[in-house]
């Protein structure tokens, strides 16, 4: 592109401006696919297969579609936050990430087996002196 041309597309993008939100539920609809189409197959949560990742929704605005929001991180494991104002992103965002790192674990259940059958699996504890 010439400079002509680049000062010319400047002139362009400059007169840009947002004037709504994004409208997910209605794409899907017209493209017949549901809110799990949002995400990889491989991180669906399916009956204990697939990773589990829990996806995080956060609805800026009065505008957003909060049903839509919800129902996607309901059905990925994950939390929806209103954000009402610009002011509140960080604490809504912290308050996330907070309650991820405050689990260590859920539903844990662990199974060791043993495939020399001539040993035995034993526990013990060491209490510190």
């Amino acid at each position: 592109m010439n400079d002509a041309g680049r000062q010319q597309e400047l002139r362009v993008v400059s007169t840009l401006a947002p004037t709504g939100g994004t409208d997910i539920a209605t794409g899907l609809e017209k493209r017949g696919q549901g809110y799990q189409s949002l995400v990889p197959n491989s991180i669906h949560r399916c009956n204990g297969e697939g990773l589990n990742i829990p996806v995080h929704a956060f609805g800026f605005g009065v505008d957003h579609d909060a049903t839509l929001m919800h129902s996607i991180s309901e059905i990925f494991g994950g939390t929806f936050s209103f954000i009402e104002a610009e002011e509140v992103i960080q604490d809504a965002f912290a308050q996330c990430i907070g309650g991820l790192l405050s689990v260590a674990v859920q539903d844990l259940h662990v199974e060791v087996r043993c495939t020399q059958s001539r040993l035995q699996l034993s526990s013990s504890f060491n209490k510190p002196p």
